[in-house]
């Protein structure tokens, strides 16, 4: 029982870092002036991205702190049918996460387009369906990043609920 409580806090104090650090952003080059409608066009189109990756942080520290406490709930009442609960927003909260990184990539290839346009034909669409590839949202899901961050969290929900069967 012990073991399992100090697993809880554990992942509650991690959700809780996660949720208080500063997300740093990195402009790209351009190559426009600052002052052409291309410049303009590019800032809004990376004001986008920038806002995208700060949700799907801010998403990580939501998952951890709700995935936790709903876990410290399955420990108290120790009842297995609870620890699966904690599944429940991990995998709400990875599919999520994808959708935001899809978006994120799709805004990266409408930034490269656009970079790459000529001054006259600046439109300043944000509309990212050309950009759209059969299964996107899919890979993302299942990409490094976001297998090495969700899939231990949920392993720990497995090795839980063995844990209270026994």
């Amino acid at each position: 029982m012990k073991a399992l409580e100090s697993i809880c806090s554990f992942l509650f104090l991690r959700g809780v870092w996660f949720y208080t650090r500063p997300y740093q952003t990195h402009p790209e080059p351009t190559l426009y002036p600052s002052d052409t409608q291309g410049a303009v066009h590019l800032e809004l189109i990376q004001n986008v991205t920038n806002r995208l990756a700060n949700s799907s942080f801010l998403l990580k520290g939501w998952m951890v702190i709700s995935t936790a406490a709903v876990l410290g709930f399955a420990t108290k009442f120790s009842n297995p049918i609870y620890v699966w609960l904690a599944a429940i927003p991990t995998i709400f909260f990875w599919m999520l996460d994808g959708f935001y990184l899809n978006q994120e990539r799709l805004f990266r290839r409408l930034y490269d387009a656009v970079r790459k346009t000529d001054e006259d034909k600046i439109d300043f669409s944000m509309d990212t369906l050309p950009f759209k590839q059969n299964g996107d949202w899919f890979r993302a899901i299942f990409l490094k990043t976001l297998l090495s961050f969700y899939f231990p969290i949920l392993l720990i929900v497995g090795i839980i609920f063995v844990w209270q069967l026994t």
